[in-house]
C-alpha cells in the first residue's frame, strides 16, 4: 500500500510539472469589429495547449456596454509524433453571443484565467456600433496574435488608422519607412484569410523600381500560422520576403503585389449547405518609403558605398612562407549591411611582393576576398593595416575600421629555372669594384680563332640580341601593366571586366534554382557595363542606358537590353513550365549581348 501511495505522489508531481511547464495560450477574437446597432457580435476565447486538461472556464468581466444573450463551447485534440515521443495538443473554444447597449466605440474588456498557478490574459477589443447599416472595413496588415497578454516580438505590427476586416487579403510590409541610401530595409508580403483559398498565382509581381532588390525567401507551400488583428482572427502564411537597397535618395514607391485564386465563401442560408466558390484578385496596398541622402560632412576618402555595421580581418592561409612560392592574403568583411557594394580595399604590400587576380565571395554575413601573394625576396616584411570606410545608419555618422598589421618571415625558397641561353641575369654580387677606371685586356694572340668561327658568333649574336630586347620589353609591360592594376581602379575594373562576367554566366549554367540563375545572369551582364564604365555598382539601369548611348551603340540594341533586363528581373520570381528551355536561350542570348558589349566597350 505504501509502494502504491508512492506512486501516487510521483504520477500527481509528474502530471503537476508538465500542467506548469506546458505551452500554453489564451486570445480572444470577434467575427468583426464594426456592427450596427440591434447586431450582434461573436466573441470567441480560444484557450490552446498541451496542458489544459484540468483547466476551469473561463469567468467574463463586468461588461456594462454589453449584454451577454447565449454560451456555447467546443474542444478538439491533435496528435503528433516527433521521432518516438508523442504530444498531445488539446484546444477549447468558448463562445459567447454579445449585443450592444448604446452606439459608438465599446471596449470588451480583458479576460482571465488561471491555469496551473499562471495567469493568462487577452488583449481588450474595441468594437465600432454604428447607427444603420455598418461600414466596409478597410484591409489590415500583418499583426501579431497575442498570448498571455504579450505579442511575439519581431512581427509585424498593425498601425493606429487600419483596421483588418476583408476575409482575404494581401499585406505589404517594410522593416523602415524612412532609411538612407544603401541602407538594407526588408520588405515582405503575407496572405490573410478566414476563407479556404486554393490555386492561388502571382499575376502581378511587386515592383520596386529604384532599388537593388536581392530575393531571401519565396514560399513553395503556404505554412499558415494563426494571427489575430484587432481581435479578428486570420490564417497568415508568409509569401516573399526581400532585401532591398535605394540606389537613389528621394520618396520610393513599393508597388502592390496581385495574386489570382479562388475562394471558398461560407454558406448563404441554409439550403445553400456546400457553399460556393468564385475566383478572386487580391492586391497589397502600395508602400512608401522615404530615401536619405547620405551625409557629405566627414565622409572618408576610402568611402566607396558600403553602408551597415561592419568589421574588418586579416589573415594568412600559410604560417610558412617562402621566395617564390604563392600564397594567399585573406581580407574579411563582416557584418550587416549591403554587400555588393563593399569593394576590394586597397592593399600596400612590400616592394618585393607580385600581386596576382583576386577573388572576392559573400559567405553568409560575411564579404571574403583572397589575394594571392608571391614574395621574391628573403627577409622579415610588414603588410600594413588595411583600413575600410562605411556609413553606419544607426548611428547616423561614418566609420573607418582596420586590420592589424600583419608581420611576415619570408624564408629562402627554391630559384626559378634558368632563363634561356642569351639572356644575361646577373646579380648584384657579381659586380665588384676592382680600384682602377679601365683594366686593359692583354690578349694571347695564340688562342685567336680563324676568321670562319667570327661569321658563326657574328649570326648567333645578331640573332639573340633581338630576343633580349623583346623579353626586356615584354617584362617591363607586364611590371607596368601589374602597378597600374594595383594603383588605376577603373582599369583594373575595365580589365577584369570580361573575364568576371563569364564566370558569372558559367556560374549561373550551374545553377539549379531559378531566382539564383537569373541574379547570376543579371549580375554578369550589370556588372560588366558598370566595371567597363568605371560606374558605381548601384548605378539605375535608366543611367546605364544613357551611357551606352553617348557610346554609340544602336537604339534597338539599347531597347532589347532593357527589356532583357526586365526579362531577367520578372523571371527570378515567376518561373516559367518550360523552364530548362527558357534557361537554355536566357543563357544564350546573355553571351551574344556579352560579345556585343564588350565590342564597343574596347
Amino acid at each position: 500500500m505504501r509502494r502504491i501511495g508512492n506512486l501516487t505522489a510521483i504520477l500527481i508531481f509528474l502530471l503537476f510539472a508538465a500542467l506548469c511547464g506546458a505551452d500554453i495560450s489564451f486570445t480572444a477574437s470577434v467575427d468583426r469589429t464594426t456592427i450596427s446597432e440591434g447586431e450582434q457580435v461573436q466573441l470567441t476565447l480560444t484557450l490552446e495547449g498541451s496542458g489544459i486538461s484540468g483547466a476551469p472556464q473561463p469567468e467574463l468581466p463586468p461588461m456594462p456596454d454589453w449584454d451577454i444573450l447565449g454560451s456555447t463551447s467546443s474542444s478538439s485534440t491533435s496528435i503528433s509524433i516527433v521521432g518516438t515521443k508523442m504530444e498531445s495538443r488539446v484546444t477549447r473554444n468558448y463562445i459567447y453571443a454579445l449585443a450592444p447597449r448604446k452606439t459608438g466605440t465599446l471596449t470588451i474588456p480583458s479576460v482571465k484565467i488561471n491555469v496551473g498557478g499562471k495567469l493568462y490574459s487577452t488583449q481588450p477589443i474595441d468594437i465600432e456600433v454604428v447607427k444603420g447599416a455598418p461600414s466596409r472595413q478597410p484591409s489590415g496588415v500583418p499583426g501579431g496574435g497575442r498570448q498571455g497578454g504579450q505579442g511575439k516580438a519581431g512581427e509585424p505590427k498593425l498601425s493606429s488608422e487600419q483596421v483588418a476586416g476583408d476575409k482575404v487579403f494581401i499585406s505589404a510590409w517594410a522593416s523602415k519607412k524612412k532609411a538612407y541610401l544603401g541602407e538594407k530595409i526588408t520588405v515582405e508580403f503575407w496572405l490573410y484569410t478566414r476563407l479556404n483559398v486554393a490555386q492561388l498565382s502571382i499575376s502581378k509581381e511587386p515592383k520596386m523600381t529604384g532599388f537593388w532588390v536581392s530575393p531571401e525567401f519565396t514560399a513553395k507551400t503556404l505554412d499558415y500560422q494563426t494571427k489575430v488583428i484587432n481581435g479578428i482572427r486570420y490564417s497568415a502564411a508568409l509569401l516573399t520576403r526581400y532585401s532591398i537597397y535605394a540606389l537613389t535618395a528621394g520618396k520610393k514607391t513599393i508597388e502592390p503585389m496581385e495574386l489570382v485564386g479562388v475562394v471558398q465563401l461560407p454558406p448563404r442560408d441554409f439550403f445553400d449547405f456546400w457553399g460556393r466558390t468564385e475566383q478572386v484578385t487580391i492586391r497589397s496596398r502600395p508602400v512608401e518609403i522615404e530615401i536619405l541622402p547620405l551625409p557629405e560632412a566627414n565622409k572618408p576618402a576610402d568611402f566607396t558605398g558600403a553602408v551597415g555595421d561592419f568589421m574588418i580581418s586579416a589573415s594568412l592561409d600559410k604560417t610558412e612562407i617562402k621566395t617564390n612560392e604563392a600564397f594567399t592574403l585573406r581580407i574579411e568583411v563582416k557584418g550587416s549591411g549591403n554587400f555588393n557594394a563593399i569593394q576590394e580595399p586597397k592593399i600596400e604590400l612590400p616592394k618585393s611582393f607580385d600581386k596576382y587576380e583576386s577573388h572576392a565571395q559573400e559567405k553568409g554575413n560575411a564579404k571574403v576576398f583572397e589575394i594571392v601573394l608571391m614574395p621574391r625576396e628573403k627577409g622579415e616584411f610588414v603588410i600594413p593595416p588595411v583600413s575600410f570606410s562605411f556609413f553606419n545608419p544607426a548611428t547616423e555618422k561614418y566609420r573607418t575600421v582596420s586590420t592589424n598589421p600583419i608581420k611576415i618571415n619570408v624564408l629562402q625558397g627554391k630559384e626559378l629555372p634558368a632563363p634561356p641561353p642569351g639572356i644575361y641575369t646577373g646579380t648584384k654580387e657579381e659586380v665588384q669594384v676592382v680600384g682602377k677606371d679601365i683594366a686593359y685586356i692583354k690578349p694571347n694572340k695564340t688562342r685567336l680563332s680563324g676568321p670562319s668561327s667570327f661569321v658563326w658568333i657574328d649570326i648567333y649574336y645578331f640573332a639573340v640580341i633581338p630576343l633580349e630586347i623583346l623579353a626586356l620589353g615584354l617584362a617591363f609591360a607586364v611590371k607596368r601593366r601589374r602597378e597600374r592594376l594595383i594603383t588605376d581602379i577603373a582599369f583594373a575594373r575595365s580589365s577584369r571586366a570580361y573575364s568576371k562576367a563569364k564566370s558569372l554566366l558559367v556560374q549561373a549554367k550551374r545553377e539549379s534554382e531559378p531566382a539564383k540563375f537569373y541574379s547570376a545572369i543579371y549580375a554578369s551582364l550589370f556588372g560588366f557595363i558598370v566595371d567597363k564604365l568605371n560606374l558605381p555598382s548601384c548605378s539605375l539601369l535608366e543611367d546605364i542606358i544613357c551611357n551606352l548611348r553617348e557610346r554609340n551603340f544602336n537604339e534597338e540594341f539599347l531597347s532589347n537590353l532593357s527589356s532583357f533586363f526586365s526579362r531577367l528581373e520578372f523571371a527570378r520570381f515567376a518561373p516559367r513550365a518550360d523552364e530548362k528551355v527558357e534557361r537554355n536561350k536566357v543563357l544564350k542570348e546573355a553571351s551574344e549581348i556579352l560579345k556585343i558589349l564588350a565590342k564597343g566597350l574596347k
